[in-house]
Formats: C-alpha cells, sequence, structure tokens
C-alpha cells in the first residue's frame, strides 16, 4: 500500500429528522451515487416528492395523536405531547470545572471527566431492594380507608413514599372540616349554595359580602383547630371580584389581617377583580406566538412543500390547543374578541 492511499471508514447514516424513512435513505445514497448523470434530476424529484409524503403522513400522526388525547380530555398528556414536539434548545459549554477545580478546554479531557462524573454519580454498592409483587385484590371501599385513618396513631415512621401519618390524617381532617359547612351562606348559583371550591390543596372559598366571608372563614378557623389543623395566614389572601370599582376588605384570620390581593393564579387561570379575562387572554396570546415561532424554526407551519390542510391541522393542535385551554371560561368583549380574531389571522397567513 503506498504513502498516498487513504482508509476509507463506512459512515452509518441516520435520519437527521423523524419523518425520513429506509426509502427516503436508500434514495438519498443512491442519488449521491449518480452526482453528475443524468438520472440525478429524475431520483431528486423522486426524493423530494417522498420526503414531502412522508413528512406530511409523520404531522398527521402526530395530529391523531393529539386529537385522540383531547377526545379522552388528557389535557395534562396532550399538553406534555405538544411541549415535546416543540424543538429543545440546548446550551453547549466549550469548557467545564475538573474534580480538582480547575478549568478543562480539551475535548478528551471533558469527556473523561463528565464519564469520571457519572460513574460516581450512579455507583451504588449497596444491596439491591427485594421488590414485593403486589397482587391486586378486591376493591378498597371508601369507609375502610376512612377507618384506617381514624384508627391510626401518631408518631409512626412515615412509609416509602415519605408520607406521614399525621399528613394522611390531615387531608381526612380537611374534607371532615368542609362536610360540616356546607349550609354556611356562600354565592347562589341556580338556587343551591356554594361556600368553596377545592382540588387537591387549592382551596377558595366564596361569600357575597365581607361580612359572610369574615363568618366563613372563621368557622373554617374554628374547625380546623378541633382537628390539630391550623390557617397559614402567610399563603392566604382576600380579594373581592366586582364589576365596579372593588372595595378593600379586612379579613382576619387569628386576629391579623390577611393579604387583600388583586389579582391571583387559579388552576392555570389569571382572575382578576374585574372578573374579565383580558389578562388572561394577553397571556394566551403572547404564549401561542411563541409556540408559533418555535414551530416556525423547523419550518413546520411555513414550508411550501407541506400541504395546507395538514399545516392547518398541525396550527389547531400544536397552536391553538395551549391558546383555548379553559377557554370556555372565558368572559370576552369586542376588544379581546378583535385580539383572538387578529392574532387568528396573523398565524394563518400560511
Amino acid at each position: 500500500m503506498g504513502a498516498g492511499s487513504r482508509f476509507r471508514v463506512p459512515i452509518n447514516r441516520e435520519a437527521k429528522q423523524e419523518w425520513i424513512t429506509e426509502d427516503i435513505l436508500d434514495m438519498m445514497k443512491e442519488r449521491k451515487r449518480l452526482k453528475g448523470s443524468d438520472a440525478y434530476k429524475h431520483i431528486d424529484n423522486n426524493i423530494k416528492m417522498a420526503s414531502k409524503t412522508a413528512k406530511e403522513e409523520w404531522l398527521n400522526s402526530k395530529c391523531d395523536e393529539i386529537e385522540l388525547l383531547s377526545q379522552r380530555n388528557d389535557l395534562t398528556a396532550m399538553l406534555q405531547k405538544i411541549k415535546s414536539f416543540q424543538p429543545k434548545q440546548t446550551v453547549t459549554a466549550s469548557c467545564i470545572k475538573g474534580k480538582d477545580g480547575g478549568i478543562l478546554f480539551e475535548i478528551e479531557k471533558i469527556v473523561l471527566r463528565w464519564t469520571e462524573y457519572v460513574e460516581e454519580l450512579f455507583s451504588d454498592q449497596r444491596c439491591a431492594k427485594l421488590i414485593q409483587e403486589h397482587l391486586q385484590g378486591p376493591e378498597v371501599l371508601r369507609n375502610e380507608v376512612e377507618k384506617c385513618l381514624k384508627d391510626m396513631k401518631y408518631g409512626k415512621a412515615a412509609g416509602i413514599d415519605n408520607i406521614s401519618c399525621e399528613m394522611l390524617k390531615a387531608l381526612g381532617d380537611f374534607e371532615y372540616i368542609f362536610r360540616e359547612i356546607d349550609d354556611v351562606p356562600g354565592l347562589k348559583v341556580n338556587g343551591g349554595n356554594i361556600n368553596n371550591l377545592r382540588y387537591a390543596d387549592d382551596t377558595v372559598l366564596l361569600a357575597e359580602s365581607e361580612n359572610d366571608l369574615q363568618n366563613l372563614v372563621t368557622i373554617i378557623e374554628e374547625k380546623s383547630e378541633q382537628y390539630g389543623l391550623m390557617m397559614n395566614t402567610k399563603k392566604t389572601k382576600a380579594m373581592v371580584i366586582s364589576k365596579k370599582e372593588p372595595p378593600k376588605v379586612h379579613i382576619k384570620v387569628k386576629g391579623k389581617c390577611i393579604e387583600h390581593i388583586e389579582q391571583f393564579k387559579y388552576l392555570g387561570q389569571l382572575i382578576t377583580t374585574d372578573a374579565r379575562s383580558d389578562d388572561e387572554i394577553k397571556s394566551r396570546i403572547t404564549i401561542t406566538k411563541s409556540a408559533f415561532t418555535k414551530l416556525s424554526h423547523i419550518h413546520v407551519l411555513t414550508s411550501k412543500r407541506v400541504g395546507l390542510l395538514t399545516r392547518l391541522r398541525v396550527m389547531k393542535c400544536f397552536v391553538w390547543s395551549p391558546f383555548l385551554y379553559a377557554g370556555e371560561t372565558w368572559t370576552l368583549n369586542k376588544n379581546t374578541q378583535k385580539r383572538i380574531e387578529a392574532m387568528e389571522f396573523g398565524n394563518v397567513d400560511l
């Protein structure tokens, strides 16, 4: 072998995009072989047509997944799927700290340090824990759980989930407290009385007047003390919702006035004193524009190679879905409708 010889190392070609199929990769390989010949243009056109079809099929499959989750009303999984579809922004560093605190610049030393760090991070000399398989038994009844909570003794060690006995009993007591205040005056809705909204540990107390709200807070405070619970005054806020200029209220907990606020977020929705959705819609418009920009960077919505119907479907699933989340609760007026229409026409300019 002469000095001028070269070794040719075969490279495994992988698709840079998820929608590129093996057939397209084979045609790309053949196109490279035919470069400079008369057949090159023909196979290049075939690659473009196949790529367009494959990309549309891939986008439609993603839209099918989003629509299926939407039909199941699984909003959490739907939003996670939308987020995973958007391009990730990665930040790379050209240097890192060594084990001795010195700065490493060479690629080989950086890779070696990362390897050493990961090995130390995941090295575990302890014996593997035995995992016992739990066989599915009869359904656990609510009254059985309540009885177990009632019979549990304080001071017991927490289990593998680190949830203490006191916390479990507090959750049960919390439920009992609100069962006892069903008749306390709150808001009248369709002839019924609603004095609280609860989702997990997010609780909102509702009343038509300052006196009724103070009475409701006082009763809950007293009931809580009976079960050994206390209201957290630092996290408890008061707000008045009114079409007119809302007055400030002075609600007291443990003799201290709690903070009066103008807006707060409840279950992802921004609630304001004027009961309007203007600020929430402005925030959603900003989020939607950001989602549109991210998809534009990967040429999903702006590429003419993708069919118009497919691009509109992607727009509906990946851009409009986050915007319209809980939109049925919005209070719309002419100005907010114009904002939404302006954003819609701006985004649909495909």
